[in-house]
C-alpha cells in the first residue's frame, strides 16, 4: 500500500511540475508578444472564462474544450474569418 501511494506522489509531483514548466513558457510567450507585436496586430486575445479543461480519470489526459468563440475581440474589433 505505502508503494502505491508512493507512486501516486511522484506522479502527481511530476503532474504538477509539467504545469508549472508550461506556466513558465506560456508567461514568457504572452511576454514576447506583448512587447514585439503592436495591439492592434493581436486580434486573439485569450479569455480564459470560454475555457476550461476536462480531465478523466481513467488516462487522466487533458481535453479543450471552448463553449463558445467570441464574435469580437476585447477592443471591439470584429475577429478574422476561419475556414471553419
Amino acid at each position: 500500500m505505502a508503494d502505491l501511494q508512493q507512486e501516486h506522489h511522484r506522479e502527481i509531483e511530476g503532474l504538477l511540475e509539467n504545469i508549472r514548466q508550461l506556466s513558465r513558457e506560456l508567461r514568457l510567450q504572452m511576454l514576447i508578444i506583448d512587447n514585439f507585436i503592436p495591439q492592434e496586430y493581436q486580434p486573439f486575445e485569450v479569455d480564459l472564462s470560454h475555457v476550461y479543461f476536462a480531465y478523466t480519470e481513467e488516462s487522466m489526459r487533458q481535453s479543450l474544450m471552448r463553449l463558445e468563440r467570441p464574435r469580437t475581440s476585447k477592443s471591439g474589433k470584429a475577429r478574422p474569418k476561419t475556414g471553419r
